[in-house]
């Protein structure tokens, strides 16, 4: 959604994502872990020594990753994975992160954490694009909107559960996880 009233250039929900970062410069491997290096440098100066990122790219994941096993982790972190396509799970991708992988519930210490999968269900309460059942009291004209189908988000929320119910609970001392896991006939 591109904003025109009052003025061009707010850029909202997908409208970045589909308009604006293909056509944004690339960086490279070296310089994001720099802007991470030097984003925990900032927040530690402030005395923040804790943070969520709600959508990271598998990628950048891994960069993350490669600091905290250097030992160069002074945040710790808890990311949600998102996958390169918007509103999708990419579990070949989330297989191949230590953070995601079978078991783990943190990174050298729980310096850097699993938070899950972040999907966009609909868009931003302040664009007036959250999807509510009645129109927007300042904004008749619209109830927002939804940026995945029904049927697609309960598909996505059930490839998502089951591969992260799997890692919850299938370690070999944890039977009633293992039976939960593979019960779990809700998610089917």
């Amino acid at each position: 959604m591109v904003i025109l009233d009052p003025g061009p250039g707010v850029f909202c929900d997908n409208a970045m994502a589909s308009h604006i970062l293909p056509l944004a410069p690339k960086p490279n491997k070296e310089r994001k872990k720099r802007w991470f290096q030097n984003a925990m440098i900032e927040l530690n100066k402030l005395g923040i020594t804790g943070a969520g990122d709600a959508g990271v790219r598998p990628e950048d994941i891994s960069i993350m990753e490669e600091v905290a096993q250097a030992g160069e982790m002074t945040l710790r972190a808890r990311v949600m994975l998102e996958c390169e396509e918007r509103n999708t799970f990419c579990p070949e991708q989330a297989e191949k992160l230590k953070v995601f992988a079978k078991g783990k519930k943190g990174l050298v210490g729980n310096m850097l954490l699993n938070g899950g999968v972040k999907l966009f269900a609909d868009g931003a309460l302040g664009s007036r694009g959250a999807a509510l059942l009645e129109p927007y009291d300042d904004e008749q004209n619209t109830s927002g909107v939804m940026l995945i189908e029904e049927a697609d988000l309960t598909e996505v929320v059930k490839q998502v559960s089951q591969v992260l119910l799997r890692r919850l609970f299938s370690t070999e001392n944890n039977h009633s996880g293992i039976h939960l896991a593979s019960r779990s006939t809700y998610m089917r």
